[in-house]
């Protein structure tokens, strides 16, 4: 890694982001720091759910000073999720996004399948950003996941110059038009579990908002812009046949749909 970055590798770990938080806590300040694991036994995401992390998978901490709260911007998640399919994608790979944190890529065994091959975790803590990102790189997926087919240390460094490029110029990237003819919802009916009552809100997606929410497009053709949430049903589901669509209608006055659940530290 360039730009000043210091690289800790932690060999087996519970979670590089658990790590990355511990040491905040103990009140250490850490300036352009990358934890990187060889395996995570409880790797951790959004809700602090847990996901399997085998060696030969790509699992990184990001950790950045942000006093300032410069970087804590609801546009991080979607603007991190683009320029990572842009790095992925110069290795080689397909590469789609699921909002509002999931990469997916075609599977490279003989079934050609699309399969979630990772995601990312956003938080800001103790005046510090951590960009998580775990990778299914040339590890076998879970079930329903796949799998980028390179080597672990390849996408490893690609996905840490794609961080650095976004942390050295965060507002180059437009969520609306990055994520547009990649996002594997774009064109469907889905419903998004919302707020902590949850409330379940249905629509057919159309896009991002340049702020990095989802529209939906509901039965009577009004825009909501979700920011936060949980896609609880796709129709048609996602799977083999799936392709990124791009259809987009006409400009509505979209609704703001903010998160009435997310806890102080959430990005």
């Amino acid at each position: 890694m360039s730009g000043g970055w210091t690289v800790v590798d932690l060999g087996a770990i519970d979670s590089t982001q658990e790590e990355a938080r511990r040491r905040l806590a103990g009140g250490a300040r850490l300036v352009r720091t990358a934890f990187r694991a060889e395996r995570q036994t409880a790797g951790r995401g959004r809700f602090g759910r847990a996901f399997a992390s085998p060696a030969g998978g790509s699992w990184q901490t990001f950790v950045t000073h942000d006093p300032d709260g410069r970087l804590r911007d609801g546009r991080m998640p979607s603007r991190t999720a683009a320029i990572l399919a842009d790095a992925l994608e110069a290795l080689g790979s397909e590469v789609r996004l699921k909002w509002p944190n999931d990469l997916w890529t075609r599977a490279v065994d003989a079934s050609g399948g699309w399969g979630k091959a990772g995601g990312l975790l956003l938080e800001h803590r103790s005046g510090h950003l951590l960009i998580g990102v775990g990778l299914n790189a040339a590890n076998d997926p879970p079930e329903g996941g796949a799998r980028l087919g390179l080597p672990a240390g390849e996408v490893s460094e690609a996905v840490a110059s794609a961080v650095e490029r976004l942390l050295n110029d965060p507002e180059a990237i437009d969520p609306s038009r990055a994520w547009r003819g990649r996002h594997l919802l774009d064109g469907r009916t889905v419903e998004i579990a919302h707020g902590a009552g949850g409330a379940t809100l249905r629509g057919r997606v159309d896009g991002l908002a340049p702020d990095g929410g989802v529209r939906l497009i509901d039965a009577d053709g009004r825009v909501r812009v979700v920011h936060a949430g949980t896609v609880a049903r796709v129709a048609p589901p996602l799977g083999p046949a799936t392709e990124a669509r791009d259809e987009r209608p006409g400009e509505d006055r979209p609704t703001d749909v903010r998160p009435t659940d997310a806890g102080a530290d959430a990005c």
